[in-house]
C-alpha cells in the first residue's frame, strides 16, 4: 500500500472510498448525515496517523465499524435503554473478513456508478429516498414537486439500475432496509 506523503494522495484516497464508507456505515443502521461525520472523523485520523497506517482502507473499514457500532451504543443509551453491543447486529456478518469487505466496497462503488449515471433529478431523488432516507413527502416538499412526482422518478430510477446491474438492485435493497 501506498503512503499518503501529499494532500493529493489523500484526497484522491478521500474520493475513491468516502462513498462506499458511509453507505457501510448506513449499514450498520447509523443515519445518513452521522454516518458522514463519523467517516468524515476517520479520515481525520488517518490524516492525523498517515506515517503509522499501513493498509488505509483497513484503517478505515474498521475505524468506521467501530465508531458506527460506538455511536449506536452511546445513542441508544442516550435513548434510555441499556443495550450492549452484542445486541446491535450489524447487516453483515459481525466475523466478516477484510476481503468479503473489499468486495462489499467494490459492490457498493458499482452502485455509486450506477446511481451516478442516472439523469439529474432521477439521480437527485434516488439519493434523496434510498441514500439519505428522507421520506417521498419530504423529497417533494425539498423539491416543490408532487408526491406522484417523486414516486414516478423512483420508479424510473429503479429500472435504469435493474437494467444496468440486477446485482446492485439487490445491493441496494439490502444496503437500505
Amino acid at each position: 500500500m501506498y503512503r499518503l506523503n501529499t494532500i493529493s494522495d489523500f484526497r484522491a484516497l478521500y474520493d475513491l472510498r468516502f462513498n462506499n464508507l458511509v453507505i457501510y456505515a448506513t449499514g450498520l443502521g447509523v443515519p445518513y448525515q452521522q454516518a458522514k461525520d463519523i467517516v468524515q472523523e476517520c479520515f481525520i485520523k488517518l490524516w492525523e496517523n498517515r506515517d503509522s497506517v499501513t493498509n488505509h482502507t483497513a484503517y478505515l473499514f474498521i475505524s468506521v465499524k467501530n465508531l458506527s457500532l460506538n455511536w449506536l451504543k452511546s445513542n441508544a443509551r442516550t435513548a434510555g435503554k441499556q443495550v450492549s453491543l452484542e445486541e446491535i447486529p450489524p447487516r453483515r456478518s459481525s466475523d466478516q473478513t477484510f476481503e468479503e469487505a473489499m468486495e462489499y466496497f467494490r459492490k457498493v462503488e458499482t452502485a455509486y456508478r450506477k446511481i451516478g449515471e442516472l439523469g439529474g433529478r432521477c439521480k437527485d431523488i434516488f439519493v434523496m429516498v434510498y441514500i439519505e432516507k428522507m421520506k417521498i413527502k419530504e423529497v417533494a416538499d425539498e423539491l416543490g414537486i408532487s408526491e406522484n412526482t417523486v414516486k414516478t422518478y423512483l420508479k424510473r430510477g429503479k429500472e435504469a439500475i435493474r437494467l444496468l446491474i440486477p446485482s446492485i438492485v439487490v445491493l441496494l435493497y439490502l444496503l437500505l432496509l
